[in-house]
């Protein structure tokens, strides 16, 4: 497992080797996460970016700049730690010596470890130890693999190579598949209406259509006024697609008509995230802790007094509203027309970007929206405002974004705050109240809320399906899918095959829910995710300690937001009965 300078690399010795890296460097994720400041964290992402530039495809293009720019990447973690026998003992491997001695041009490469050095920036940058860990162990059982191929080839290659063999007859009319049928003309079950593009209200709680989609239609064709449209439901098939933004293109509108993030692929992408993305973080978080615990005390306190009541409309939306208003330092009067403005907005991307119909005024509020964000950034921009409203306007101001840019950038960031975190916050009432004895649960063992939130956003996403572009054709789950079709990926879905999560329609937050989707994932993963889970957390805190009982009201049926949100579908109204915990 160190270095030994043999001529002879043994297969095993390189499995210990990477085995040993890959415990090293789990411990200095343990280390070290939430604790890189913003200029490591663009310096680690620098060294993740510079080992791309040696690799093409499933190919290395220049082994010997491969492996030093590897290096440099593994060790930066390693180093930043800080722990001297750790970093001692991590330099002494034989790992960058087993590399560049066994890898060469023609060695096929397994996975795409280049983007795994790239997802692994992306868990520090959300604090995301759980997505960290997953990174390095699958980046280990890849690396490992490509290297088997390499001691391999090298063991075969004086070996005499077979003799071509015939290539089989073909049918001369195999490439020209029949496209399936399309959704409503499929045979669905009684109780389902066919699954649409844009819900009607006939599957505003969607899991059960997705339920028959991953077992008879895992790639779904689907009907619109302007193209075909193609859903994915399975786990394994989403996870790839949304792993691939070469292939499957975030870019379905070219060019993007608003600047919002999810409709951009790099390198647009990349500049953008990088100016919204440091206010997201949850060392830059934290000091909103304890207002947005206040204020969620009061309206909780509030819902008590009276019974009960709508927790989207008198909690969700108001904590989530007040929490990201402050984030951007727009005054408290305004929250109820930002509120109002930015669900317009919302419905004039899905116009512009998704073919959604809209509310008929929804671009003449989006104009307003952007209007007063103009303004206000004027103003945070003269008052030098440390918030994310603030930080915008300096990158404005100083030229690194356009005025158009900078003001639905706000936007997009105003509504990735507060859009993600109502529907997992009402969505933990929700649980709650169909599984009242996790209150006490909780309540006994505080240690177990952070559980129920991750299983929330597994089992009740916040995102339902986002869209993307094939940039190739290409085939998923025996289905070619043409160059150019639009593809939605069901994240929601995903996250209930049992595939993957054993029993997966089935709420439990004893499970693994690791790689689960329901923030995304990716390069486009929910930028307002730290915001979300903390605002959760709290809330999920305060349930535990002050109700006693909770129910959903039935009088008042759980009400979905569809139509023309094509992105979410979470609860529009969800009513709750409940009672005050008498300690």
């Amino acid at each position: 497992m160190v270095q030994t300078g043999e001529e002879h690399i043994a297969l095993s010795d390189v499995d210990d080797s990477f085995d040993l890296r890959l415990a090293l460097e789990l411990g200095a994720v343990q280390l070290t996460m939430g604790r890189l400041s913003g200029a490591q964290l663009a310096d680690f992402r620098q060294l993740a970016d510079a080992t791309a530039a040696f690799v093409t495809g499933k190919r290395f293009t220049d082994v010997a700049r491969y492996v030093q720019a590897n290096h440099a990447f593994h060790l930066f973690l390693i180093e930043a730690s800080g722990n001297t026998p750790l970093i001692t003992l991590y330099k002494q491997l034989a790992v960058q010596d087993y590399i560049g001695r066994a890898l060469r041009e023609d060695i096929e490469i397994v996975g795409d470890i280049v983007q795994q050095h790239r997802d692994l920036v992306s868990a520090f940058e959300y604090g995301d130890i759980n997505a960290a860990r997953e990174v390095i162990a699958r980046h280990a059982i890849h690396s490992k693999a490509t290297m088997s191929r390499a001691l391999g080839n090298k063991s075969a290659s004086s070996a005499p190579a077979p003799a071509p063999q015939p290539e089989p007859a073909r049918c001369p009319f195999s490439a020209m598949a029949e496209l399936p049928p399309y959704s409503h003309e499929m045979n669905w079950p009684q109780e389902l209406q066919p699954f649409k593009v844009v819900d009607d209200g006939s599957q505003g709680d969607p899991y059960e259509h997705y339920r028959w989609m991953r077992e008879n239609a895992p790639v779904l064709r689907c009907q619109s006024a302007t193209s075909d449209v193609w859903f994915l439901s399975r786990y394994d098939d989403v996870w790839q697609a949304i792993r691939n933004p070469k292939l499957f293109s975030s870019e379905v509108v070219s060019p993007p008509p608003l600047t919002f993030l999810t409709l951009f692929d790099a390198p647009g992408h990349t500049r953008l995230r990088k100016v919204a993305q440091p206010s997201f973080m949850p060392l830059a978080i934290e000091p909103f802790a304890a207002e947005i615990e206040r204020r969620a005390e009061a309206l909780i306190d509030a819902l008590i007094a009276k019974g009960g009541g709508d927790v989207v409309e008198d909690f969700a939306i108001p904590l989530s509203i007040a929490t990201i208003s402050a984030m951007i330092d727009v005054p408290d009067e305004d929250e109820e027309k930002m509120k109002f403005w930015s669900d317009e907005t919302f419905s004039y991307f899905g116009r512009l970007a998704r073919n959604a119909p809209g509310t008929g005024t929804d671009e003449q509020s989006a104009m307003a929206f952007f209007a007063y964000l103009k303004e206000a950034m004027e103003r945070l921009y003269l008052s030098n405002s440390q918030s994310i409203g603030g930080h915008i306007a300096r990158m404005w101001k100083e030229g690194l974004l356009s005025e158009k840019e900078a003001k639905e950038l706000c936007a997009f960031v105003f509504i990735a705050g507060h859009d993600t975190t109502t529907i997992l916050v009402a969505n933990a009432f929700r649980m709650f109240a169909e599984q009242p004895h996790l209150v006490s649960r909780i309540r006994q063992n505080e240690a177990d809320a952070e559980r129920f939130v991750e299983e929330v956003a597994r089992y009740r996403g916040t995102v339902q399906r986002v869209s993307r572009m094939t940039t190739e054709e290409t085939t998923v789950a025996g289905v070619t899918l043409p160059k150019g079709a639009v593809v939605r990926l069901l994240l929601s879905s995903a996250n209930r095959d049992s595939r993957k999560f054993a029993d997966g329609d089935t709420f439990n937050i004893d499970r693994d829910t690791s790689g689960h989707l329901g923030f995304g994932n990716g390069i486009h993963k929910c930028l307002g995710q730290p915001l979300a889970k903390l605002e959760t957390l709290i809330t999920t805190r305060l349930i535990a300690r002050k109700v006693a009982d909770i129910a959903l009201d039935p009088a008042h049926p759980v009400e979905y937001v569809r139509g023309n949100n094509l992105t979410n579908s979470g609860p529009a109204h969800l009513y709750v009965q409940l009672s005050r915990f008498k300690s």
